[in-house]
């Protein structure tokens, strides 16, 4: 615990030194110091998955890439599991049929300037402007930092609203483990916030938990919200693997973090729009100034249209051709790239075997059929519709259960004596060997046939049906063009907004 405590008084030293820090002694310098963990590196790339639930809103699933360096963050939204970019808020039905529906968006933000530049994948043109004309990208590296979602701040920069705190106290819970506590300011109607973080010091240190509760004069809790976090270390960083955050309101957001890689030679040194791969002579709009007509004209440098026409001629232009070709094979991205093959198990291998595919093969029937509902101007599928659609698709799976069981039994089962045959063969004799090689052959054959599962593939067939046989006359009607869904009324962010 020696070392431990030295460690955190050599960083708190460090901390107090910075600019970015003046004024935050009262802060607990353990509590700092597992802020300024977040950024503790100079590279990192990363994959997550945020799942979101809450009342009166659909669930939503959201899927990213992410880069980090000392100077900036580059994101790329994904969309759902389904490729999806936009849902309705309340029923989680999707938005398709317009320019952009179901096309990946990449986004950087540089800290210093607080520019970010925005690209969504088949359009023509780049967005600039600051990093608060996108309040849907926040920095992910806050994710956990208090019992609240992610900030549009560094971890650094959200340190410091934590310096209009008061009544600070720091106890060793139990060995290795710190608990940090603080209170807000008392509120018009008496309530405050109070504040608690649970950090480990073997990990960083890092927080594994926060809490936050709104209490009213009387000491009665009226809101409460908590953080927990499941940490793995990865190139000599503690970072979170999983973020559960959960709140008295009924909110839930599970964050998953994977392909983590820290510090690695082929990271990017530096944010710069360059990262969108932006070719000099690329349409720019201006966020400040929409109607402008501006023209990228490399290293981030954007220029009017006007001085483009002059420069024109000096620069090779083949890159920035090649870009308008990849826009024209990238499409307009108004439907998900399965939707071609959605008379044909909308493009999952090998689901009609795997009952773990079939619930992503029942949520894209839902999805096309609810699509082709709104074009033919009958709606989307019934709550009822999509309620009896789950339970078919629990029933299937319970039938399927079982036999799945005694299938990979007895997969592991000839996967295991054909592991010892071929040790045999290795030891054997030309006496015996062709008679072991003629086995690993019957048992290779057997893994083959393993993989296919003509049972399990006539339940899968009847769930087709089920799902089928729950259509109106109208919903199985021959399939139309499907027309735009109208987006919902104002600017549409690229995630949901925090709340």
């Amino acid at each position: 615990m020696l070392l431990e405590s030295c460690a955190i008084l050599a960083l708190s030293v460090i901390i107090a030194d910075s600019p970015d820090t003046k004024g935050d002694k009262a802060i607990p310098a353990v509590l700092r110091a597992a802020f300024l963990q977040r950024e503790s590196f100079d590279t990192a790339r990363f994959t997550y998955r945020m799942e979101r639930a809450e009342p009166g809103r659909a669930p939503v699933v959201r899927n990213w890439d992410y880069q980090v360096a000392s100077n900036g963050v580059c994101a790329t939204d994904r969309g759902d599991d389904d490729g999806v970019m936009l849902r309705k808020v309340r029923d989680g039905q999707p938005i398709l049929g317009w320019a952009g529906a179901a096309n990946s968006a990449e986004r950087t933000w540089e800290f210093k300037s607080n520019e970010s530049w925005l690209h969504r994948a088949g359009s023509r043109h780049f967005v600039v402007g600051s990093h608060a004309t996108w309040m849907g990208y926040e920095d992910i590296r806050t994710h956990g930092l208090r019992a609240i979602e992610a900030q549009y701040k560094t971890p650094r920069q959200h340190l410091k609203l934590l310096k209009g705190l008061k009544d600070w106290k720091t106890n060793e819970s139990n060995p290795g483990r710190v608990t940090v506590t603080a209170r807000g300011e008392e509120h018009k109607d008496g309530t405050l916030y109070e504040y608690e973080w649970e950090i480990d010091v073997n990990k960083g240190p890092a927080i594994v938990g926060a809490r936050q509760r709104l209490l009213e004069r009387s000491g009665r809790c009226t809101y409460e919200s908590k953080v927990t976090l499941d940490l793995i270390q990865i190139d000599n960083v503690w970072w979170p693997q999983r973020v559960e955050l959960t709140s008295s309101s009924g909110k839930r957001v599970l964050m998953e973090f994977s392909n983590l890689e820290f510090n690695r030679p082929h990271h990017a040194k530096s944010i710069s729009p360059d990262l969108l791969n932006i070719p000099v002579g690329a349409r720019v709009i201006r966020a400040s100034d929409a109607r402008g007509r501006f023209v990228y004209a490399g290293k981030g440098k954007v220029i009017d249209e006007a001085t483009w026409q002059k420069q024109k001629n000096q620069h090779d232009i083949a890159a920035l051709e090649q870009f308008h070709a990849d826009v024209r094979a990238v499409g307009l991205g108004r439907f998900p790239a399965w939707w071609d093959a959605r008379d044909s198990d909308f493009g999952i291998a090998n689901v009609a075997d795997d009952p773990d595919l079939w619930e992503v093969y029942v949520r894209r029937w839902s999805t096309v059929k609810s699509a082709e509902g709104e074009a033919k101007g009958i709606g989307p599928l019934k709550d009822e519709q999509r309620t009896a659609a789950q339970g078919i698709l629990d029933d299937c799976r319970k039938q399927a259960t079982p036999i799945r069981s005694r299938i990979d039994k007895e997969a592991a089962r000839v996967h295991a004596e054909l592991a010892d045959v071929g040790n045999q063969i290795q030891k054997a004799t030309d006496d015996t060997r062709s008679a072991l090689v003629q086995r690993a052959a019957d048992l290779t054959r057997q893994t083959e046939e393993l993989k296919k599962a003509p049972e399990i593939e006539r339940i899968f067939d009847s769930l087709k049906k089920r799902l089928d046989g729950l259509l109106t006359k109208e919903q199985l009607a021959p399939y139309a063009p499907v027309k735009p869904t109208p987006p919902p009324p104002g600017p549409v962010p690229m995630t949901p907004p925090s709340r």
